[in-house]
């Protein structure tokens, strides 16, 4: 069993997240359509760009045309609450997509962490963001006068870090990190020797990717790597390319001995990481596999782990035939040197549920890893009707589920997934996860005649009601894994309290959800109280 014991002082404790995906709002929904194999890959809607007057099918490459009209992309990304960050609209008008979407998801990171703003000010708390420069400034904004101050700065990709600092006043290191598509990983793995070398003492890390134009899809079809059909078939004999996804996701990071002193809630635990250049490789964009394979037994080596023991493999393959084929080829070549093993670890890669989201991409592979880990259940690897036959599935360690399983170990042993991820720019990217001990799972009892005092707030009324209302659906998915009395204390001291405001007293999340119900219903016919709400039991 995962216990106290058995902590290592390099071990890492992932304290607090938050994303949006394809199709997904935040994590839990994420989740749901994960466990479902359901993919959220879609025809780009007209709503987003036009793109009847850039397609052309078939796989030919042509100039100013792209052969692709489906993707994994998030909704409302032109919505933005630019009052609560301090930020005014006609300067809010010319901010990247992502920047302003880097400031969400962090503020949700640290709520999540339970850590209130108002805690975190001044704080040794390092930034480390994986992004690209966006496509916002050159192509959406187009109009050179209306180019000022705020657009420089909205559009320049270490303001993205940088911005994120300075509204929550953090004072510990502070980056926008670019490898390519290793990006998120490389941040990770920046952020977690910040915390290791005291640095920072916790480190906010992510990463993003958000298309404002049709622009990737056109540079991307020109290297003739894309679907044609909008199909993402990693690991499948039909593979014919991969489809671009969005993403934005968030970890907050602290040492584990911190964290279980000062009573975290623990996602999982990052047992190391690793980054190496793969050099002069076949070509300047053409990742070096055999250097993958040398990473991954430098850093198990180095922890002392038996990929025997590793029971989740969420690789980087994107939906390429020979790329995926090299790509496990090298991963179970590394693995066989510890194991002889047939089929004992399941293996996946997100990008069959949403697309290749470039620079985030690591990230929506960790967030599924922990979201695996909490709820103990292997999610399908979806679109996989024949195995890639370049690749010997039969005698490798991996296998392929085909649905929802739940995620079992031996001999009490921790569950452990490994990660690892490619880029053209040459930096592969390595780690090992592993699930949080279980004394810092524990959670506190209660008394059942206990009553206790939930607030919510916001900064206007209608946030405060989408904020219930979204309360609402969380606590349908979550109210069995939380304990009410940790959710009290959490809403309590762990968030910053605004002016609008409603307080709930009751005596169990039955009790609650009831009461938000009858509250929302109530006020939806008619809106009372302006300022201050107080609903009590």
């Amino acid at each position: 069993m995962n216990n106290i014991k058995s902590l290592n002082k390099n071990d890492i404790a992932i304290i607090g997240m938050s994303g949006r995906f394809p199709g997904s709002d935040n994590i839990e929904e994420f989740w749901e359509h994960l466990k479902s194999g359901k993919g959220s890959i879609k025809e780009i809607s007209k709503d987003r760009w036009d793109f009847e007057s850039i397609y052309k099918s078939g796989q030919d490459i042509s100039a100013g045309k792209s052969y692709s009209k489906w993707g994994g992309l998030l909704e409302n990304i032109d919505k933005f609450d630019a009052k609560f960050f301090n930020i005014f609209p006609n300067e809010a008008e010319k901010i990247d997509p992502q920047q302003r979407i880097a400031l969400e998801e962090s503020w949700k990171t640290f709520e999540d962490a339970g850590y209130a703003a108002d805690q975190l000010s001044g704080r040794n708390i390092g930034v480390f963001v994986a992004a690209r420069t966006g496509d916002y400034h050159d192509h959406a904004l187009g109009n050179y006068e209306d180019i000022d101050v705020n657009t420089i700065i909205g559009n320049d990709t270490s303001i993205l870090s940088g911005r994120i600092s300075y509204f929550l006043d953090l004072s510990g290191p502070s980056f926008s990190i670019n490898s390519g598509c290793s990006s998120a990983g490389s941040a990770i793995h920046l952020a977690c020797q910040s915390l290791l070398k005291n640095e920072s003492e916790m480190a906010l890390t992510g990463g993003l990717n958000i298309m404002s134009t049709p622009q990737r899809f056109l540079f991307h079809s020109q290297t003739g790597l894309m679907s044609n059909d909008g199909k993402s078939r990693v690991f499948d004999d039909s593979a014919n390319g991969f489809v671009l996804g969005e993403a934005a996701g968030f970890l907050l990071l602290k040492k584990l001995k911190s964290a279980i002193k000062d009573n975290d809630n623990i996602y999982g635990v990052i047992k190391s990481t690793g980054i190496r250049q793969g050099g002069n490789a076949k070509g300047l964009t053409i990742p070096n596999c055999e250097a993958l394979s040398d990473l991954i037994k430098t850093v198990n080596g180095s922890l002392k782990i038996n990929p025997g023991s590793i029971n989740y493999y969420e690789a980087h393959c994107t939906g390429t035939r020979k790329g995926d084929a090299a790509e496990l080829n090298s991963i179970i070549e590394a693995f066989k040197l510890e194991t002889d093993q047939h089929n004992y670890c399941a293996l996946g890669s997100v990008k069959s549920n949403i697309g290749y989201t470039l620079t985030a991409s690591v990230i929506p592979g960790i967030m599924k890893i922990l979201l695996a880990m909490k709820y103990r259940t292997i999610p399908p690897t979806i679109n996989v009707k024949k195995k890639n036959s370049l690749v010997d599935f039969d005698h490798s360690p991996f296998y392929l589920p085909e649905k929802s399983k739940k995620w079992a170990t031996k001999k009490d042993l921790p569950r452990r997934a490994a990660l690892s991820s490619l880029s053209y720019s040459g930096t592969n990217f390595y780690m090992v996860l592993e699930e949080a001990p279980h004394i810092a799972q524990q959670s506190s009892k209660r008394n059942r005649d206990q009553y206790y005092l939930i607030p919510y707030s916001a900064k206007t009324e209608d946030a405060l009601l989408r904020e219930l209302s979204l309360t609402l659906r969380w606590l349908k998915l979550n109210k069995k894994s939380i304990e009410i009395g940790d959710y009290a204390y959490t809403l309590s001291i762990g968030r910053v309290h605004f002016d609008f405001r409603a307080v709930f007293v009751v005596k169990s999340f039955e009790d609650l959800m009831d009461k938000l119900t009858l509250f929302l219903n109530n006020t939806s016919k008619s809106k009372k109280n302006k300022e201050t709400v107080a609903v009590s039991a």
